[in-house]
C-alpha cells in the first residue's frame, strides 16, 4: 500500500537571478514534509558545506515527485521529465548547474558516473552554454563521513566558477611524435625534476614514454609505430637515459614505469617524488589513483577514458597533470610539515620494494596440490552441509544470495550499509549477526567457514609462480591507512600480509639455503607501555622473566596460566591488544571468535555470560594499567579535537576526516603505536637491502631473508641490528627486542639466540628429491639467475 507521501510534488526553491543552481535526484520524505528541496538531514549537510546561503542559489530535484520504492529515479523515469528540466533551468541565470549525486550529472551532462566526472566542469548537455560540476550526494556522505571533504573540494569549485558563464580549460602544448631534431631540442631544454609516465602493452612492455617539467607543456616519445626511424630511435633512448640519469624523477606510482624502463637499460639514480604516494601520506582515507588526484589538484576534467581515442595525447595529460599534482602536494606536504618524513621514511622505501619483489619466495609444490586437494574436500563438505540447514542452494560469495538469507528468510536487521546503499554483507556484519542472534549463530559460522576455505583455494592455493619457481608478490607502500605495507600477487595468488600459518609451510629456501625471520617482539603493547607512561605495563615488557600476556592471565585468573595454555594464551593476548586501543566488549567478542576463541569457553570464577566475560577482562587490564585512561587517552583525545591528527614517534602525520565520535579515537590510539612499529620494520629492510642480503617478504612486523647457509651466523646479526632502532615515546626512549627464527620453511621456523649456540638445521633441511618432485630437477633459481 502506498504512503500518503507517495506521489507528492516538491517545488524548486530560491532564486532564478542566483549564479548557482543546485539539482538534485528526487524529493526525500523530510522534503516531503518541509515542501523544500534539500531540507532533510542530508540539505542540512549540503547547506553547511555549500559555503552559500540557499536563498541566494536556485534548488531544484531532476524529478520533483517522492516515490516509495524509488529513491533516486530510474534512466525511464529521468528520460520522461528531461524537457521540463531543460525549461526550467534555462529559465534561471545560473552560470553553473551543481549536479548533487550521480542520477543529477547523468541528467544534466550524460555522464554515468559521478566517481570519475565529479569535480570536473563539463558543458551542459541539457542546457547548452551552461556548465555543470558534479559531486557525491549529501546523503552518501552521511553514511561514509570522509566524503564531506571532497563534496566540500567541489563546492568550492563551484562558487568560483559562478563568477563566469564560460569554461577554462588548462592550456598544456604537447610535442607529440616529433622528428629527431626537435626531440632531442625539447630533451635538451628539459628543467629539474621532470615527471616520467609510460603507456604499456599488457602491463609490461612500454610503447611510449611522455615526460614533463611544466603543467603546460609535455611530449610524448612513442617507442612503436612512431615516425622515428630505427637508428633515430636508440639515439634518442641514449638521450633519453641522459636524462633520466641527471633530472629527478617524479611519477605516479613511480616503481610502475621505473621496473620496466630498467628493463631496457635505462638508469633512475634520483627518484623524488611519487604523487600517488604523497596523497597516501597526506590523506590516507582517499583514493589515490590518479584520476581522483587530478580531479583535486587541477583544472583538468576528468580524461582517463581517452587511452584508447588517442595514446599519446592521453600520454602528454598523464605526464603534465602528475607534475602539477606535484606541484599541489608538494605545497602540502610543507604545510603539513610532512615533507621530511615523506623524503626520509616514503621515498627511501621504494627501491628496497621493488628489490623485495624481485625476490620472492620459492614454493613447495607437492605441499601445495596436498593442501588445495584437502581444502576443495572441506569446502564441498561444509558448503553440502549449509544448504541441508538453510534448505536451498547459496552462494556464500554472492550479496545478493546472502541478503536474501539474511533479510528475506531469517529476517535479521541491516546493521550497515554498503556505499551504493545495499545492505552489508561483509565479514563483519556476519560475525555481529552471529553473536546477536543466537537462534541462527550456527548458520552464520558455516557461511564464514565456507567463505574461509573459498577465499584459501581462490587466493592462497592458487598461486602462480614464474619461471624460477618463485611466487612474487607486489608490494603497497599506500595500501593501509597506517603506513603499513600490504601486498598483492603478480597474477593470481594471495597477499602475503594474509597467508595463514598452516600455508606458510609451501613457502620455502631454494636449495643450499635458508630463512631466517626478525619479528619485533610485542612491539605495539611495549610502546603502548612506555607511551602511557605506565609502571606496571612497563615492568611487564622490560623483566626478560615475565610473559606479559601470561602474568595478565594468571593476576587475572588467580591462578598459574603458562604459555602453553594456547586457549589463555590468546585470550589474554587479544585483550590486551583490544584493551590497549579502548576496544568495547562486543567488539572483543568477534575479535576472538575471529581469531578462534568463543569466550564462553573461558572460565572465570563467578562469572557468566559472554558480556560479563568481556567486561571483566577488559576492566582487569584496565586496573593494571589505569594510566591508560587517566592519561594516554584523553591526551590523544585532545590532541585530535583540536588538530583532527596524530603524529607516530618518527613525526608521521595521519589525518583523520571520519565524525569525531569513539570509534575516531580508537582508531587514533591505534595508529600512535601501529605506525611507529611500522617505521622501524621499514627502516629494517631498508638496512637489509643496502647490505645487499635478499629479503623476501616483509610482514606486520617481521622481516624473513633468504640466504646461503654458510652465511647464517652473521646474517642473524645483521638482521638483528637492522631491526634494532630506538623508538622516543611520550614515557622515553625504547629498543624493541627482536625474536629470530630459522628454518627451511616459513611455516617451520624455529626461534634461536645470539647468545646461545645454533641447532643443527641439518635435521630439517628437505631432501633434494623434494624439489625434483615440485617439477624443477632439483635446481630453484635465484631470483639474480636466468633460466
Amino acid at each position: 500500500m502506498a504512503s500518503p507521501q507517495h506521489g507528492r510534488i516538491v517545488p524548486p526553491s530560491g532564486t532564478i537571478a542566483g549564479q548557482i543552481a543546485f539539482v538534485g535526484a528526487r524529493p526525500g520524505r523530510d522534503e516531503c514534509y518541509s515542501g523544500r528541496p534539500f531540507s532533510g538531514p542530508s540539505g542540512e549537510l549540503l547547506w553547511r558545506l555549500a559555503g552559500v546561503n540557499r536563498s541566494e542559489c536556485y534548488v531544484t530535484n531532476v524529478r520533483k515527485d517522492f516515490h516509495d520504492i524509488f529513491s533516486v529515479p530510474t534512466g525511464e523515469e529521468i528520460a520522461e521529465v528531461l524537457p521540463l528540466l531543460r525549461d526550467e533551468l534555462a529559465s534561471t541565470s545560473a552560470n553553473v548547474f551543481v549536479a548533487i549525486g550521480a542520477q543529477a550529472l547523468y541528467a544534466l551532462t550524460g555522464k554515468p558516473s559521478i566517481e570519475q566526472w565529479r569535480g570536473s566542469v563539463l558543458p551542459c548537455t541539457l542546457v547548452p552554454g551552461r556548465k555543470v560540476i558534479g559531486t557525491y550526494h549529501t546523503a552518501a556522505a552521511l553514511r561514509d563521513w570522509p566524503l564531506t571533504r571532497i563534496i566540500e573540494h567541489d563546492l568550492r569549485r563551484a562558487r568560483r566558477e559562478a563568477a563566469f558563464p564560460h569554461i577554462n580549460r588548462p592550456n598544456r602544448k604537447f610535442t607529440i611524435d616529433a622528428g629527431l631534431e626537435e626531440t632531442i631540442s625539447y630533451l635538451d631544454g628539459l628543467g629539474d625534476p621532470i615527471s616520467v609516465d609510460i603507456e604499456t602493452i599488457g602491463l609490461d612492455y612500454p610503447t611510449c614514454v611522455g615526460i614533463s617539467d611544466d603543467p603546460a607543456r609535455a611530449i610524448c616519445i612513442p617507442f612503436r609505430n612512431g615516425r622515428l626511424s630505427v637508428s633515430e630511435l636508440a639515439y634518442v633512448w641514449r638521450k633519453l637515459d641522459s636524462v633520466f640519469r641527471t633530472r629527478g624523477i617524479i611519477g605516479q606510482n613511480i616503481q610502475f614505469d621505473v621496473t620496466r624502463l630498467e628493463r631496457y637499460g635505462f638508469s633512475f639514480p634520483r627518484i623524488t617524488f611519487d604523487t600517488m604516494l604523497a596523497h597516501h601520506l597526506l590523506y590516507p582515507e582517499f583514493d589515490h589513483d590518479l584520476g581522483f588526484i587530478v580531479s583535486i589538484y587541477t583544472n583538468e576534467p576528468y580524461y582517463k577514458n581517452e587511452i584508447r581515442e588517442n595514446l599519446w595525447e592521453y600520454n602528454c595529460k598523464d605526464a603534465a597533470c602528475t607534475y602539477e599534482a606535484y606541484l599541489g602536494l608538494k605545497s602540502e606536504l610543507e604545510k603539513a610539515g610532512q615533507t621530511a618524513y615523506f623524503d626520509q621514511h616514503v621515498m627511501t622505501l621504494i627501491r628496497p620494494i621493488m628489490q623485495m619483489q624481485d625476490a620472492g619466495f620459492v614454493i613447495d609444490k607437492p605441499a601445495l596440490e596436498t593442501t588445495r586437494a584437502r581444502m576443495e574436500l572441506e569446502r564441498e563438505y561444509l558448503q553440502l552441509q549449509l544448504e541441508q540447514m538453510v534448505g536451498f542452494q547459496i552462494n556464500v560469495k554472492s550479496p545478493t544470495d546472502l541478503r536474501h538469507l539474511l533479510h528475506d528468510v531469517l529476517k535479521m536487521p541491516k546493521l550497515k550499509l554498503t556505499k551504493g546503499g545495499q545492505a552489508s554483507t561483509d565479514e563483519d556484519t556476519l560475525r555481529k549477526l552471529s553473536y546477536d542472534s543466537a537462534e541462527h549463530a550456527p548458520v552464520f559460522r558455516q557461511i564464514l567457514e565456507v567463505r574461509e576455505r573459498r577465499t584459501m583455494l581462490s587466493g592462497f592455493l592458487s598461486l602462480q609462480t614464474d619461471v624460477t619457481g618463485r611466487y612474487k608478490a607486489n608490494y603497497l607502500i599506500h595500501g593501509t591507512k597506517s603506513g603499513r605495507l600490504s601486498s598483492r600477487g603478480r597474477g593470481q595468488g594471495p597477499q602475503l600480509q594474509n597467508i595463514p600459518m598452516r600455508a606458510r609451510k609451501m613457502f620455502v629456501a631454494a636449495p643450499g639455503h635458508i630463512l631466517i625471520q626478525g619479528d619485533l617482539k610485542r612491539a605495539e603493547a611495549m610502546f603502548v607501555a612506555f607511551d602511557s607512561q605506565s609502571p606496571s605495563l612497563q615492568k611487564l615488557y622490560t623483566d626478560p622473566l615475565i610473559n606479559p600476556y601470561c602474568e595478565f592471565a594468571t593476576k587475572t585468573l588467580h591462578k598459574i596460566v603458562t604459555k602453553q595454555d594456547e586457549l589463555l594464551y590468546k585470550t589474554f593476548k587479544t585483550v590486551t591488544h583490544a584493551s590497549n586501543y579502548g576496544m568495547a566488549w562486543k567488539k572483543l567478542i568477534i575479535i576472538l571468535r575471529l581469531a578462534g576463541v568463543n569466550i564462553d569457553d573461558i572460565e572465570v570464577r563467578g562469572i557468566w555470560g559472554a558480556k560479563q566475560k568481556a567486561e571483566f577482562l577488559i576492566e582487569s587490564y584496565h586496573a593494571l594499567a589505569p594510566e591508560l585512561r587517566d592519561n594516554w587517552y584523553p591526551r590523544i583525545r585532545n590532541i585530535v579535537r583540536a588538530t583532527r591528527c596524530v603524529h607516530d614517534a618518527f613525526g608521521r602525520r595521519r589525518l583523520f576526516l571520519d565524525r569525531m565520535d569513539e570509534d575516531l579515537f580508537r582508531k587514533a590510539f591505534a595508529q600512535r603505536p601501529q605506525s611507529s612499529i611500522v617505521s622501524v620494520t621499514n627502516q629494517g629492510v631498508r638496512t637489509l637491502v643496502k647490505q645487499g642480503y635478499r629479503v623476501v617478504a616483509q610482514v606486520h612486523d617481521s622481516i624473513v631473508n633468504e640466504i646461503p647457509e654458510e652465511d647464517l651466523a652473521t646474517a642473524l646479526v645483521a638482521l638483528d641490528r637492522a631491526m634494532t632502532t630506538p623508538v622516543e615515546t611520550w614515557g622515553g626512549t625504547i629498543t624493541i627486542p627482536v625474536e629470530l627464527k630459522v628454518g627451511y620453511s616459513w611455516g617451520g621456523l624455529h626461534e634461536v639466540f645470539l647468545d646461545q649456540p645454533l641447532p643443527d638445521f641439518s635435521k630439517w633441511r628437505p631432501s633434494e628429491t623434494s624439489f625434483q618432485d615440485a617439477g624443477r630437477s632439483g635446481e630453484y633459481l635465484l631470483p639474480d639467475q636466468t633460466s
